[in-house]
């Protein structure tokens, strides 16, 4: 035991000599090589797992829709004074995700070209060649690689994309101008957008010299403008190309002032080139086409100032999110929900506090057979369409009370086997006028029915219905 620790306590000293030798001689200490990493394939991988991700998110999207329609439909029903609870349950899915869609394209299509936008002005990330194989991971606080660069320039983006959603949703207009050759030529010049970013990575990449790259954007800054406005003078609109003819030298600005990579205020030059043509646009629409913009939000102001914060605090949200993780899926799926949320809240405010329309409709019942063997006639129904199911009619007429206050509306439903004619539109404010006229077109059905019936001719279903009465 002795002889043992004796051994043990020798080579203890033996390895101390030998590493403090090591550090007077300056020798490093060997370090095992680690072991190589698993061979991996670069660019992008279709997988199980991105096919999951892909089902999964058109599965989230669909429900959603179904959701949302779902909600501005009961909104719709309560506003009108409908038993929504009753009606709600039995509308087929296919019209929920009618309305759903129809409440949602705007606000969807924001947010797809929101993440366009973010995938566009997102910097891809250096690959470094020789990792430290034992580098610590910086933690969240400490760590500002993990907040993605250029997201304030995807924020500003989608807060001028939002505003004019809601300019759009709560009953802005824009005004027909009065020199309409300058938007004429400011849509044209979006085709050349397309040639400047095609070209703007190889030319900085060809001409690695300055000074023949200075030179050359110059060049081309000079030609575009001559080009566009030679074009414009030949077709005999010159100013509005010459304005729109500020392009060309902007993008060569740009393009000097950002090479490939070069970010200002965390936006690329890309973008900052799109925010000058759509800025040129609207000051091209207010000064020189004398256009202008009206709001009137009528009844929705309350719904119009929800809709504003909940952009706010969505954007707010995003903001915070972007600081504290640097996954590009992660931000963008985010991004994408939160406008698709957003979105459903709006589209069921504006529902809720509006005036609810649905078609009108006339339609004829075919005759039922009576006790005594013959056949009866059935009277014919007019109302309002409130829904289409596999086997029935939903149409809303008034109920019949006693007293002299406004009567309240009901649901009929009619077997679909029960409808012999039927006419449909125009989309009407739920109101007693529009009722009247949708019972006109019915008893002028029934007589010409009736009449078609007595000479022995099919119904050719020649009426229609007036338009609609304005709401009161």
């Amino acid at each position: 035991m002795n002889d043992g620790g004796g051994e043990h306590e020798s080579r203890t000293r033996i390895d101390g000599r030998v590493g403090r030798l090591r550090i007077a001689l300056n020798v490093e200490q060997p370090v095992p090589e680690p072991a190589p990493p698993a061979e991996q394939e670069s660019g992008w991988q279709f997988g199980w797992q991105t096919l999951l991700g892909i089902v999964g998110a058109a599965a989230a999207i669909g429900v959603w829709i179904n959701v949302v329609g779902g909600a501005v439909l009961w909104a719709r029903f309560d506003a009108a004074g409908l038993p929504a609870s009753q009606v709600v349950g039995i509308v087929p899915n296919t019209t929920l995700l009618a309305i759903g869609i129809r409440a949602l394209a705007l606000p969807l299509f924001v947010g797809i070209v929101a993440v366009a936008v973010f995938y566009i002005s997102t910097p891809p990330k250096p690959k470094s060649a020789d990792p430290a194989p034992h580098a610590a991971e910086p933690s969240r606080a400490d760590s500002p690689e993990l907040s993605i660069r250029g997201f304030g320039g995807v924020l500003v983006s989608l807060l001028a994309l939002s505003l004019l959603t809601v300019f759009l949703l709560f009953g802005g207009d824009l005004a027909e101008p009065a020199h309409q050759e300058y938007l004429y030529a400011w849509a044209l010049a979006s085709l050349f957008l397309v040639p400047a970013a095609a070209t703007y990575e190889p030319v900085n990449r060809f001409l690695k010299d300055k000074g023949s790259r200075d030179r050359a954007l110059v060049a081309l800054g000079a030609a575009g403008f001559a080009l566009v406005c030679a074009i414009g003078l030949i077709a005999g609109y010159f100013w509005p190309a010459f304005w729109v003819a500020l392009l060309a030298p902007v993008a060569s600005l740009l393009s000097w002032k950002l090479p490939p990579g070069n970010r200002l205020a965390g936006v690329s030059a890309g973008m900052l080139l799109i925010f000058f043509y759509l800025a040129l646009g609207a000051a091209l629409y207010f000064i020189a086409c004398d256009g202008s913009v009206t709001l009137e939000p009528g009844d929705q102001a309350f719904p119009l100032v929800i809709a504003l914060l909940a952009g706010t605090l969505g954007l707010l949200f995003l903001a915070g999110v972007s600081h504290r993780t640097g996954s590009f899926a992660t931000v963008a799926a985010l991004l994408f929900a939160v406008v698709a949320a957003w979105g459903g809240v709006v589209g069921y405010l504006r529902e809720r506090n509006g005036d609810p329309t649905f078609d009108l409709t006339a339609l004829l019942r075919k005759s039922e057979t009576g006790l005594d063997g013959k056949p009866q006639a059935r009277p014919p129904v007019s109302g309002f369409l409130i829904a289409r199911t596999g086997d029935a009619v939903l149409v809303a007429i008034t109920a019949k009370t006693f007293s002299d206050e406004p009567a309240p509306w009901k649901i009929e439903v009619i077997p679909r086997d029960q409808v012999e004619e039927m006419s449909v539109g125009p989309d009407c404010v739920i109101n007693e006028a529009n009722l009247d006229i949708a019972g006109k077109l019915a008893q002028e059905l029934q007589a010409e029915h009736e009449s078609n019936a007595a000479a022995g001719t099919a119904s050719k279903g020649s009426k229609t219905l007036a338009p609609c009465s304005p709401p009161t």
